[in-house]
């Protein structure tokens, strides 16, 4: 077995710590080397060497050295003062039981004895290699990651003692210093770029191909790292540009180990080719091109294949691995039929010759009902039989061959006479028939109801077995189209003999025979009774009350059409029936009702009178009392349309036009000078008062007839009123009534001189006042009474005390103060009696 075993040298001036493996134990060790006072030996098995190893090492190095090397033979497993008890309890196997019994002090030693703690190392960079702290742990100084030591060989290496403390292996120790790793600048690529931003350990340099161009193993891309050995991972790189497929020459075999920079393709020559020019390898070059010239394979030709007496050669190709076959001729023989030679490698044709002697057979055989075609004897050739005319082959072969042997070869052609077998049988043909071998006839005639162009003919049996002659078709008799009707339906697919034809009547006709059927006869007539189709009639269509029915005809097809009667609506049926099939009328009949206009609209201020509603009956309207008929109609009728013709009157208050005028009177009413309506009322009194009658008054009433009802009022009579006794106004009195006493008798015969004068001049003023009532109202209020007396005023007039009175003993008072041009159409004073 393999084992590590660790020796501890210390001196005055120096400690070495020597670890090294122990590969196997040597059969006999070095005795100069391994001299040394027993007692040596004795201290070192009591692992004084690490107890004390400052003594040790000075008195004692051999044993504390090596001391396995010292051994004669291999060291006993249960000693403990074997040199691998250090390395064992250093790692680990003390728990094992076996090494706890053969290093049992070691152990104990490394179980229990544990060192002070150390300090971290002065530089923030650096850290300690362990913190185990057991007896021989070794501790050194290491740089953390992305630092190197400035110094190699200053690691700063520590043991722990059995004392518990640390002594350094190295001496003059000083700390350890750490400095970044730092790979410089990334190598360069050929045909690509590199990116990087910084050099230290752990930094990436990223790298490209242009494009176009890639690395060996085919990519474009890659990424170098800086490594804590201060080394960019990876190798040189170079980008290359690949190339295309190497060229493939037609004879070649290409092998392509790769398309990069510096790949290969070699061509090897296929089968049946040779080499001829180019080369066998090319390489890749750095442009993307195969270097070098491709291969030039030509195929190998033996050309035309050497010629043999008597036999043929059949060569498709005179190339590598095409073959050639000889064929003895007719006459030859050989051993070896058929022989094919081949285009070898070499460019010639390799395989077995053949060689064709001439053999002959000498006559064909003769046989019976056959005739021999041919006449070569020798080897190859044939003797071909026909059988006669008349006979066919039954067995053997058509021909025999003349074979290597001398002799002919096959099985003799046997011949017996032809059969035709039955004759064939035309449809509605009768063959007769005795025999139906060669030259045998058969007669033919139609069967019944059937003819030809010929009424028999014959077939005879040929030399080829089938019946030879003319044939003449039988056709079955036509009895041509079957007589036609009016009106008839004639089925029929087939004129000619029994077939028939069918006989119904078109649609809307009928006939008591229908369907008929007529046959086509032997004779080509048609036997049978034809029908005759008359039209479907229906009748006359059935009534209905208050309809009209309108029909063109009253056959099939034919509609008739039903309409309500005047004043009258279809209230349920069909207004059209129709003729059908069977004869009768399709649909209900229609039922006819009076139509109805509903109660008639009624009208203000008016009556309305009717007895019905239904079509023509009448509705009177008559406007109450008073009113008269405006817009609308009186008397409104019950439409065919359901509705009333026209439109309800408008009733209006009629009105009686102006008040007729009377002569001396004057009138009034209790409206004013409005339009007078029914039942108003228009006041008279007289202008001139008669004694007795001086609150006489008349009244007209507008009537129902638009005229003034009531009495006229009565102003012409003769008899003036006597007037009150003049009392003259203050002022006059200044006069005197000798002034006045003096000058009346002088008015008083002027005025009765005028009195009869003016009546009759009056009268004619009264004419004129009736035609121009207007004209004349207007005159007389202004002129004749100054706007003291109106006579159209609404209320009887004042008593006039401002108008000057003469009074004379006769009691008439006179007005003098008109002149006779203020009259209308009056030539002369006129004298108004008040």
């Amino acid at each position: 077995m393999s084992r590590f075993n660790t020796n501890f040298i210390i001196g005055r001036s120096h400690v070495i710590v020597l670890v090294f493996l122990c590969t196997s134990y040597p059969a006999k060790a070095d005795d100069s080397k391994c001299v040394e006072d027993p007692r040596c030996v004795d201290r070192a098995a009591n692992d004084e060497c690490e107890i004390n190893p400052e003594v040790m090492v000075t008195e004692c190095p051999i044993s504390c050295r090596n001391p396995c090397l010292c051994s004669d033979k291999e060291p006993p497993v249960s000693s403990d003062t074997e040199c691998d008890c250090l390395v064992r309890a250093k790692a680990g196997y003390c728990s094992e039981p076996g090494s706890m019994n053969d290093c049992e002090t070691t152990c104990t030693l490394a179980a229990t004895v544990e060192c002070i703690a150390l300090p971290e190392p002065e530089d923030i960079n650096a850290h300690l290699s362990t913190k185990e702290r057991k007896y021989l742990t070794i501790v050194t100084e290491e740089c953390n990651v992305g630092y190197a030591p400035k110094n190699e060989v200053d690691k700063g290496m520590k043991l722990c003692q059995i004392n518990h403390f640390w002594i350094d292996v190295q001496p003059n120790h000083q700390s350890i210093a750490c400095v970044p790793i730092d790979c410089l600048q990334p190598p360069a690529i050929v045909s690509g770029n590199v990116s990087y931003s910084e050099t230290l350990a752990g930094s990436m340099a990223r790298y490209k191909c242009y494009e176009g161009f890639s690395l060996p193993d085919g990519t474009t891309q890659v990424t170098l790292v800086c490594q804590d050995n201060a080394t960019w991972s990876g190798d040189q790189m170079e980008c290359k540009k690949s190339c295309d497929r190497a060229p493939s020459p037609s004879g070649a075999i290409l092998t392509e180990y790769g398309r990069q920079y510096k790949d290969n393709a070699s061509y090897v020559c296929e089968a049946g080719y040779r080499h001829v020019h180019g080369d066998t390898f090319l390489i890749c070059g750095a442009s993307g091109t195969w270097n070098g010239t491709p291969i030039t394979c030509e195929a190998i030709d033996c050309q035309d294949p050497p010629t043999v007496p008597h036999a043929t050669v059949k060569v498709f190709n005179t190339t590598y691995g095409n073959t050639a076959t000889y064929t003895c001729d007719a006459g030859g023989a050989t051993s070896q039929l058929p022989v094919n030679r081949t285009c070898g490698v070499s460019g010639t044709w390799t395989g077995p010759t053949i060689t064709c002697p001439i053999v002959d057979c000498g006559e064909p055989p003769a046989l019976d009902h056959a005739v021999l075609l041919s006449s070569g004897t020798t080897l190859g050739h044939t003797a071909n039989y026909s059988c006669d005319v008349g006979y066919e082959k039954t067995r053997g072969d058509d021909f025999l061959t003349c074979d290597k042997s001398g002799t002919w070869m096959g099985t003799e052609l046997s011949c017996t006479v032809i059969d035709c077998q039955a004759p064939p049988t035309p449809p509605n043909t009768r063959p007769v028939v005795r025999e139906t071998t060669y030259g045998q006839s058969a007669n033919y005639t139609c069967d019944t109801g059937y003819t030809g162009s010929q009424e028999s003919w014959t077939l005879l049996c040929g030399q080829d077995g089938q019946w030879k002659g003319p044939s003449f078709p039988c056709t079955a008799v036509d009895c041509h189209s079957p007589p036609s009707s009016t009106h008839v339906i004639i089925d029929v697919t087939n004129t000619t003999y029994s077939h028939s034809a069918i006989y119904t009547c078109e649609h809307g006709y009928t006939s008591p025979l229908a369907p008929a059927t007529l046959t086509c006869g032997a004779d080509g007539q048609w036997s049978g009774v034809a029908i005759t189709c008359s039209i479907i009639d229906c009748k006359n269509p059935p009534p209905s009350k208050n309809a009209i029915v309108q029909m063109a005809a009253t056959t099939f097809g034919q509609r008739a059409s039903y309409s309500c009667g005047l004043g009258h609506k279809v209230s349920s049926g069909d207004t059209t029936l129709t003729c059908d099939l069977s004869g009768n009328w399709t649909g209900q009949v229609i039922t006819c009702t009076e139509k109805d206009c509903g109660v008639p609209s009624s009208s203000g201020n008016s009556r309305l009178s009717f007895t019905a509603t239904t079509y023509g009956s009448q509705a009177s309207y008559t406007c109450d009392s008073g009113f008269e008929k405006g817009e609308g109609s009186e008397l409104r009728v019950c439409q065919d349309d359901e509705m009333w013709s026209g439109q309800p009157p408008t009733c209006t208050l009629l009105t009686c036009g102006p008040p007729p005028v009377f002569a001396g009177a004057r009138h009034w009413t209790d409206k004013g000078e409005v339009q007078l309506v029914y039942k108003d009322q228009v006041h008279y009194e007289c202008f001139y008062k008669e004694a007795g009658r001086e609150d006489l008054q008349w009244t007209l009433e507008c009537g129902n007839n638009k005229n003034w009802i009531g009495q006229e009022p009565q102003c012409g009579s003769t008899s003036p009123v006597k007037p009150e006794k003049f009392t003259p106004a203050p002022t006059e009195a200044k006069w005197g009534w000798a002034l006045g006493a003096g000058i009346l008798g002088v008015l008083v015969s002027i005025i009765a001189l005028f009195v009869v004068l003016d009546v009759a001049l009056l009268g004619r003023h009264s004419r004129f006042c009736r035609a121009n009532i207007r004209s004349c109202r207007k005159k007389m209020a202004e002129k004749m009474h100054q706007k003291k007396v109106n006579p159209y005023n609404s209320s009887p007039p004042a008593k006039q005390g401002n108008l000057p009175d003469i009074s004379d003993k006769n009691g008439i008072n006179v007005i003098t103060n008109l002149s006779r041009s203020e009259l209308p159409n009056s030539t002369s004073l006129t004298a108004i009696v008040l």
